[in-house]
């Protein structure tokens, strides 16, 4: 009711949709939030920004106020997508990966333990999709929640932009998940090896009485 009041629209949740999609879909797209910043000047020509950020932007965002503005933005971006399908994918591909994987360059400078970050999010997300794929073996009942619960949640910053905080959100569940795996992973390991404990106590016992 208050977007509707104030900006004229009926917009349920955001309305900056349109701007995000912008941003990382285009010909100079690497998938990254704010891709561009991390380019030479001279390179940033003709590449979407963010009025935040970027005077020419505010000043359109002032002319066309912000429902108007968010729809010139989308209809960039659809345009873009439509007529570069295959490097849409891609770039979904990629985000995908950063959203799971998170490289060292994702991260800024000043972020503590750089180099251990990336690996704890790999391990993590790895753990964390092996349980999901045992849910879907096994037909566990909740399978379906969570993969609706993480799709949902991590597939807007697939389709738009990527940044490694932008999956702590779903950190509780992903951690959750990684530690059941883990510890079922290390009860199997824990019963297997008893067995060939048992097996190999059981030959030694059976070569003994052989030899006698």
């Amino acid at each position: 009711m208050r977007n509707l009041e104030m900006l004229g629209a009926f917009i349920p949740l955001r309305s900056n949709f349109g701007l995000e999609l912008s941003l990382e879909n285009h010909d100079a797209a690497s998938g990254v939030t704010d891709g561009w910043v991390r380019r030479p000047k001279e390179q940033r020509i003709g590449i979407p920004q963010h009025p935040f950020s970027n005077e020419v932007e505010r000043d359109e965002y002032r002319r066309v106020g912000e429902v108007g503005y968010m729809a010139e933005r989308k209809a960039a971006a659809l345009t873009w997508i439509r007529s570069h399908p295959a490097r849409f994918a891609e770039l979904c591909l990629v985000r995908a990966r950063l959203f799971w994987f998170p490289s060292r360059t994702a991260f800024k400078r000043d972020t503590p333990l750089p180099v251990l970050r990336p690996v704890l999010a790999a391990a993590i997300s790895l753990l964390a999709l092996a349980r999901l794929v045992l849910m879907f073996v096994r037909r566990e009942p909740a399978r379906w929640t969570m993969i609706a619960a993480i799709a949902g949640y991590a597939g807007v910053f697939v389709i738009t932009h990527v940044n490694p905080r932008y999956a702590y959100p779903l950190f509780g569940l992903s951690l959750v998940l990684a530690a059941d795996a883990a510890l079922r992973t290390a009860t199997w390991l824990r019963r297997v090896s008893r067995s060939a404990c048992r097996q190999n106590a059981e030959f030694r016992r059976g070569s003994k009485c052989q030899t006698r």
